[in-house]
């Protein structure tokens, strides 16, 4: 059970952990404002300053040789925390409405945040433009959307640039949404809210003809053995690698 013990500002009446590595109580002021910032944000850039709430500190307290731990915005440790939980909500988001999706992917070059991959096992053509408009309406954060085929990785992302590279036609599979709700931090915005998203079907049509993607013929791979090209002791490297 989580301990508990009496608050300095208010006592008993309210109780805050009594193993925290540090407690800050106040009051937030409701109807004062003032501007905070620049900080950096996560997209790399220093944020605008704002008016914002602001809070009354009364105490604070702490455990003997504290830990505050904070981490460095803007870059990895700040994306990913704030990615993982994105994609696991916004993939149940997108199942429910197409649900041959496969999975979602915020990537650290889109800052875990503005650009989103989805891979669907594609069966009749329209499924990735719902997905694509599924994960523009569930995030705000999102800006770019690319969907491709089961065949790609989103978590590779050369694989989705193949993809673009080679299955996109940019007349017919990119389309521009203006005027849609965007996120104050992204430096790109020229207005305060608003933004132009996009969506990028980067996947096969099912009712067109496509050209057949390389491969080793399944008959070519039961053949091989390595063994036939491979020292034991090399072999043993392979296996506890």
């Amino acid at each position: 059970p989580l301990r508990l013990t009496a608050s300095e500002t208010w006592g008993e009446d309210f109780l805050v952990p009594a193993d925290a590595e540090i407690v800050i109580e106040g009051h937030v002021l409701a109807d004062v404002r003032e501007v905070e910032a620049p900080f950096g944000e996560f997209t790399g850039y220093y944020g605008p300053q704002r008016l914002r709430p602001v809070i009354e500190v009364t105490a604070i307290t702490h455990r003997r040789n504290a830990i505050f731990q904070h981490i460095f915005v803007g870059h990895r440790d700040n994306w990913v925390l704030g990615g993982l939980p994105k994609e696991g909500s916004l993939f149940n988001l997108i199942r429910g409405i197409v649900p041959t999706v496969k999975a979602v992917h915020f990537p650290i070059s889109g800052c875990c945040r503005f650009n989103c991959y989805v891979s669907v096992d594609k069966k009749i053509d329209g499924e990735t433009r719902q997905a694509a408009l599924a994960a523009l309406a569930g995030c705000d954060f999102v800006k770019h959307v690319v969907v491709v085929d089961k065949d790609i990785d989103v978590y590779n992302e050369e694989q989705v640039m193949w993809a673009m590279a080679t299955r996109v036609q940019a007349d017919q599979d990119i389309d521009i949404i203006k005027n849609a709700k965007g996120n104050t931090l992204d430096p790109s915005q020229t207005d305060d809210i608003m933004t132009t998203k996009m969506i990028i079907d980067a996947t096969l049509p099912v009712q067109k003809p496509f050209a057949a993607r390389v491969q080793v013929p399944k008959e070519a791979l039961s053949k091989t053995r390595l063994q036939d090209f491979l020292t034991p002791e090399e072999l043993d490297r392979v296996r506890t690698d």
